[in-house]
Formats: structure tokens, C-alpha cells, sequence
């Protein structure tokens, strides 16, 4: 049975303190407005100023255009921004790049950007990182690479390596001999979550993540460009130094679930005590149902069996690992018959 899709709006609300987890293909289609009375915060078009750089950029142009087609099958541009117009797989290469600018590409400065009162965008001027920071970066991003000073826990690949056997890899997936930028996006949704090549899988482990975070993250870093997903989601992003209004600090963000059916909340929903009544409107043809506990358990089951792979990953706490969720899934399948308990 095929399940309805998760807006990607209502998904982003419900999931907001969840980290990122493997979202391959699943469609996340627009929704209606669902704005409340909060007063507006227009979001300013986001330019990305570079620092001075000092080297090359560690992607070529071929394996760029493969990043690209990767992101964009992580968040699809289906009538919403995607991925790839967002500039995340640009925002990967400045991280992978980090160490040919300086200062570095890791750490955005502060206190404030230029999107709500600032006069100064102190996000654009990346901070120099210390002798302990360099190490753990370059450990991170370039792995030890037999370097004698880097090898103290052992021999490590660093995210560089990952990506760059990945992306070559991805065009051996096609038994057509297609590479993977030439293949439909449902073509290459299902090939990636149906290969188990360790390459691919090493990297997707890391890519969801961070396409993710590019995505919905500051602009600053390079991705979520002109703040499209911002807009998209309604989230006002950096408020300080400006802040917020007690009208908007006493108002809720977003409707919940609740709101949305214009359930009344009370208290004392014990047994034996009131019940609140539901006012049903016209938003579903739900039940004449008066306990809200019930309500509110139906709806979450129905949000988790919205996307398997976001189910699965609340199951496992979050861990952003194909691996994990692919071990998880193969330990409940049921046993043939004469394979034991």
C-alpha cells in the first residue's frame, strides 16, 4: 500500500529537535500557507561573500555535476526548492575545500548577520581556528593520509576520500552503462537506496546529513542560497540583535496538530475528569471523536507511517546511518519458515 507524503513543511515542524536522517526519495510535496498572526519578518536576499582564497577547490567539474544529481535526489525539487538550487552540493565543496582559504571555512563569526538590525554581516568573516582545531579539521575533512603527526588513533579517511570514491563509484550503478547524471531522478532515487556498494554507502551515511544542514542551515556556509528553504519553510532565521516583539514571543509559532483541528485545550483529560470537545471544521472529515488524547495518538501514528525511512530513523534514534536503519530493517523482516525463532 502506498502511503500519502509528508508536506515538507508539516515534516520540518514535526521533526525540528530530530537530526538529519537518510531521506532518499521521498517525495515532500508543497502544502498550503499555513501562516499564523506572528507578524511578518521580511528575509533579505542572502549573497555569499568568500574569503581570500588561497587554493583549489578539491571537486572537479565531472564530479561536481555527480554531487549535484546527488543532492537534488536528497531533497527533490518537486514543488518546493530542492537541494541542488539551494547550492548544497556547492556548500560540500567549500567544506571539503575549507583549508584552501583563510581563514578556513569552518566556523562563521558573530554576534550577528545583517538580517535583522545588524549594519555589519560578522557570519561572512570565518574565524582563524587554533592548533587544535586545524588537527581535528584536517583529520575530519582529509583524513590522516600517512601523515606521522595525524596518525596517533590509527589510520582514518577523512570525509574527502569518502565523497571521492562515492561519486566515482555512482556511475557503475546503471546496468545500461548510463552515467548517473544522464539517468531519471526516479531512476537514481532507486538505485541509491537499493545498492549496496560501500563507497556509495559511505558516502550517502555523510551526504543526507550535510545536504541537510546546507540546506536549512545560514547561508553563510554556502548553502539554503538566496535563503530559499527559509522562505519555503517560514522560518525567520537569525533575529538578533532586533529580537522579537512580546506579541510574538506570546504567540505561537506554527498551529499544531490540535490548532489545526480547532480542538479546545483544557485540563484535568483524566478518567473520570472533562473532556475537551473538538470544534471540527472543514480542514479534515475526521470522527466525532471527543477525547483529545486519542486524537492526538492517531495523528502521530499517521505523520510516522508518512515516510518509512523517517519512521524508521525516530525508531533508531536519529543516527543518520543507512547501515543502521538497513540493519534494523533486515532484523524485523519475518523468518521463512524452518529459519529458526
Amino acid at each position: 500500500m502506498t502511503l500519502p507524503a509528508i508536506p515538507r513543511r508539516q515534516l520540518l515542524k514535526t521533526a525540528l529537535a530530530t537530526a538529519a536522517v537518510p531521506l532518499v526519495g521521498i517525495p515532500l510535496t508543497a502544502c498550503q500557507d499555513d501562516s499564523t498572526s506572528r507578524p511578518d519578518r521580511r528575509l533579505p536576499t542572502a549573497k555569499l561573500s568568500l574569503p581570500m582564497q588561497t587554493g583549489p577547490m578539491f571537486l572537479s567539474d565531472a564530479e561536481m555535476q555527480q554531487l549535484r544529481a546527488l543532492v537534488a535526489t536528497i531533497v527533490p525539487a518537486d514543488t518546493a526548492p530542492g537541494a541542488d538550487s539551494a547550492g548544497c552540493a556547492e556548500a560540500i565543496q567549500l567544506l571539503l575545500s575549507a583549508f584552501s582559504f583563510s581563514p578556513p571555512m569552518i566556523f562563521a563569526g558573530g554576534p550577528f548577520s545583517n538580517r535583522a538590525g545588524s549594519s555589519v554581516n560578522h557570519f561572512e568573516q570565518f574565524i582563524e581556528l587554533d592548533s587544535y582545531e586545524t588537527l581535528a579539521w584536517k583529520l575530519r575533512i582529509e583524513g590522516t593520509q600517512g601523515q606521522s603527526e595525524r596518525t596517533f588513533n590509527g589510520e582514518q579517511r577523512g570525509w574527502q576520500s569518502i565523497y571521492r570514491e562515492g561519486l566515482a563509484a555512482l556511475d557503475g550503478l546503471s546496468p545500461l552503462g548510463l552515467r548517473f547524471v544522464q539517468m531519471p531522478a526516479i531512476t537514481q532515487t532507486l538505485l541509491l537506496k537499493t545498492t549496496s556498494d560501500a563507497a556509495i554507502v559511505a558516502m550517502m551515511d555523510i551526504a543526507v546529513t550535510q545536504t541537510m544542514e546546507f540546506m536549512y542551515g545560514a547561508p553563510e556556509y554556502g548553502g539554503n542560497a538566496d535563503l530559499v528553504a527559509w522562505r519555503y519553510t517560514q522560518y525567520e532565521g537569525d533575529v538578533q540583535p532586533t529580537g522579537y516583539t512580546p506579541e510574538q514571543v506570546i504567540e505561537p509559532d506554527n498551529p499544531g496538530l490540535l490548532e489545526l483541528l480547532g480542538i479546545r485545550r483544557g485540563e484535568n483529560q483524566g478518567v473520570g475528569g472533562p473532556r475537551n470537545t473538538p470544534r471540527l471544521g472543514a480542514l479534515l472529515p475526521v470522527p466525532e471523536i471527543t477525547d483529545v488524547p486519542i486524537i492526538t495518538a492517531i495523528l502521530t501514528r499517521l505523520i510516522a507511517m508518512g515516510s518509512d525511512e523517517f519512521s524508521l530513523a525516530m525508531m533508531i534514534d536519529g543516527q543518520s546511518s543507512r547501515e543502521r536503519i538497513t540493519a534494523f530493517v533486515t532484523a524485523k523482516q519475518p523468518k521463512a519458515p524452518g529459519e529458526g525463532s
